[in-house]
């Protein structure tokens, strides 16, 4: 008397053998195979840790994989797909050059291996110093005439942090500073506000651009228009209580007090000694009232004071009340 098989577990059998023949031998599912590694690494400059250096991840054929960003520490970590890769850092507008790990290129910088599912690191690369450039600035009008006024020119990157500040001395047009290579934008203040505020640029963008290369002076000049703001002064010249007319008022600004460049300027009190003026006066300054008293001439400058290196400083806006009371 024979067995026979149950039909259910004739069925299973067939069914997985079924199954067996369909994936190349086998019934259970494969189990799924890392194809990324993780790299890890710090970026300093000159032996100074960096943040915010860029690290990018390349195969030895120069083709780029991925781009990360150092942290606090110059520290910096990313995920590549598994195979030989190569390490290169840098860090715009700093003092600091580019750098690969183990050589001074692509071609000659040390291959690593990155297993799928490890992890492998830390791999310091050290940004070499650059020489800095030198900026050179200065300003003209609208004539093509150079600006002697005091100036300020500020520095700034393309995201908009200013990195310097440039100021120029009434007795030198032209100002100079060191930046490490990068691309800027320069804006240019007169300090007297003679002249109106202006960006430096020589056309639309990009051309409103400055590239500051290493070990180079470039030379910059920034044009401006007259600064049409008119500001109104005025007050009165008094000499123990009564009005003085016909009193000299003189302004001059403190970095010129004797008028040696020309820029300051005079009126005349009325017959009641007031005086008023308009006109585009730039800020600040100073102020002083001379006049010929029982046959001696008596100066004082405003802020009651008989020298012009303590009088007060008067600033952009319209002011009436100037009032200066001769000894």
């Amino acid at each position: 008397m024979s067995r026979r098989r149950p039909a259910f577990l004739v069925s299973v059998l067939c069914a997985l053998v079924a199954v067996a023949l369909l994936t190349g031998g086998t019934a259970w599912p494969a189990a799924a195979v890392a194809s990324t590694g993780t790299v890890s690494g710090i970026v300093t400059g000159a032996g100074t840790p960096l943040v915010g250096a860029t690290v990018e991840i390349y195969r030895p054929n120069g083709t780029r994989l991925v781009t990360v960003t150092s942290g606090p520490g110059g520290a910096w970590s990313a995920t590549v797909e598994s195979g030989w890769i190569k390490i290169k850092a840098y860090d715009n507008c700093s003092p600091y050059g580019k750098a690969w790990y183990g050589g001074p290129d692509l071609l000659t910088a040390t291959a690593i291996q990155l297993a799928a599912g490890g992890t492998i690191g830390p791999f310091s690369v050290d940004l070499p110093p650059v020489p800095p450039g030198t900026l050179q600035v200065g300003a003209y009008n609208w004539v093509a005439t150079f600006i002697a006024n005091p100036g300020r020119f500020d520095v700034y990157r393309l995201n908009g942090t200013r990195v310097a500040t440039v100021t120029t001395k009434i007795q030198a047009i032209n100002g100079s500073v060191s930046l490490p290579p990068c691309t800027y934008r320069v804006h240019y203040t007169d300090l007297h506000h003679e002249w109106e505020p202006a960006w430096y640029a020589i056309g639309p963008p990009p051309a409103d651009r400055v590239t500051i290369t290493s070990g180079v002076t470039t030379s910059i000049y920034v044009g401006t228009f007259a600064d049409e703001t008119q500001t109104t002064l005025g007050g009165q010249v008094t000499h123990n209580g009564s009005p003085v007319p016909y009193a000299t008022i003189t302004f001059r600004y403190p970095d010129d007090p004797f008028n040696i460049y020309g820029t300051g300027g005079s009126l005349v009190t009325d017959a009641a000694g007031h005086w008023q003026g308009t006109g585009a006066w730039g800020w600040p300054l100073i102020i002083r009232a001379s006049a010929v008293i029982n046959g001696t001439t008596t100066t004082r400058w405003y802020g009651d004071t008989d020298s012009w290196t303590t009088a007060t400083k008067v600033l952009d806006g319209n002011h009436t009340t100037l009032d200066i009371s001769l000894p």
